[in-house]
């Protein structure tokens, strides 16, 4: 008898364990929400007991959160530079680059056919949103207007975002004329309009750089090198993010 209630137990915790997997939570990049939120069902069927729980931000956000003790396990950063602050609170043994991107400019689209250079900008008559000064893609957009020696000039229009889908969406509302934002936020617009892609030869190219936190569970470590796998590859390619060549 004891032996049977000990089985039946047994049942139990395995059958609550199956209806409730342990959570994996992920500090991502909100330009990464929808590509991890496509993926995610496939990296869950070869972990079982595994759930993705994804927290999107501007990635210097995550990157405080985590300094301040927050339950991330993993964070994917649109940058070397909030992963590299982190310092010894990520495990550098399982730090990867895993994609780039482009920047691009979008545009209200009663505007969009009108902006179609950097010197264009000049001329918006209302504001030209960007992430903030400590956002990445906030980051990248004025290295690539101060490279043009055009932030001083925009500086009267700019307004600041918490993150690159935020300055996106300040476009989509209206309270912005143009945005500089990622090829694939544009892909995702639904009011916004593409105006041009940034050059190559000015563009900052854009780098996500992935780590498990310092001591996170082995799914953890998994998922990151996930990343680099080519099922992951190929549904990022198909939202128009670029390849990293190892």
């Amino acid at each position: 008898m004891i032996k049977r209630a000990h089985a039946l137990l047994a049942f139990v915790v395995a059958a609550g364990c199956e209806k409730n997997p342990a959570p994996l939570t992920i500090g991502a990049a909100s330009s990464l929400k929808e590509l991890c939120e496509s993926t995610a069902a496939k990296f869950e069927a070869t972990h079982s007991g595994t759930k993705l729980r994804f927290s999107f931000d501007a990635s210097s956000t995550l990157s405080r959160q985590i300094e301040a003790g927050g339950a991330f396990e993993c964070l994917l950063s649109a940058d070397t530079a909030n992963v590299d602050r982190l310092a010894a609170k990520v495990d550098g043994a399982t730090r990867v680059k895993f994609l780039s991107n482009r920047l691009v400019v979008v545009a209200r689209p009663d505007l969009a056919a009108k902006v179609t250079s950097a010197e264009s900008l000049k001329e918006l008559p209302g504001k030209l949103a960007l992430g903030g000064e400590a956002v990445p893609a906030g980051k990248y957009a004025r290295a690539w207007l101060t490279k043009k020696g055009l932030l001083d000039a925009l500086q009267p229009k700019i307004v600041n975002a918490d993150n690159v889908r935020a300055a996106l969406a300040l476009v989509e509302a209206g309270a912005a004329d143009a945005a500089i934002v990622y090829a694939t936020d544009a892909r995702v617009a639904t009011k916004a309009k593409l105006a041009f892609a940034v050059p190559p030869a000015d563009d900052p190219g854009p780098e996500y750089v992935a780590a498990a936190v310092a001591g996170a569970s082995a799914p953890a470590r998994d998922y990151v090198q996930w990343l680099l796998s080519a099922e992951f590859q190929e549904a990022a390619a198909k939202l128009g993010f670029v390849r990293v060549v190892p």
